[in-house]
């Protein structure tokens, strides 16, 4: 279960046989979508486009993706926005 918290200070953190790697985000640029992008996947002889965004130099797509998407949508129906 995904779980969000709200600090005030940069905790250290340590990736583990589940994570791999660890990326810090703006949080109204991911909301304004200013990090938005897609990822070319092939995949049974095409190319499919999905959505990710740009952390740095990398994207971040697929699950974690989608984790933050539904986050998002359910901030904007709590908030009205």
């Amino acid at each position: 279960t995904p779980t969000v918290w709200l600090r005030h200070e940069t905790p250290v953190l340590a990736p583990n046989r589940e994570v791999d790697e660890i990326r810090w985000a703006s949080l109204p640029q991911l909301w304004s979508g200013e990090l938005d992008t897609t990822i070319d996947y092939p995949w049974q002889g095409q190319t499919l486009r999905l959505p990710g965004y740009r952390v740095g130099e990398r994207s971040v797509w697929g699950l974690t993706h989608r984790m933050r998407s539904i986050l998002f949508e359910r901030l904007a129906d709590r908030s009205g926005l």
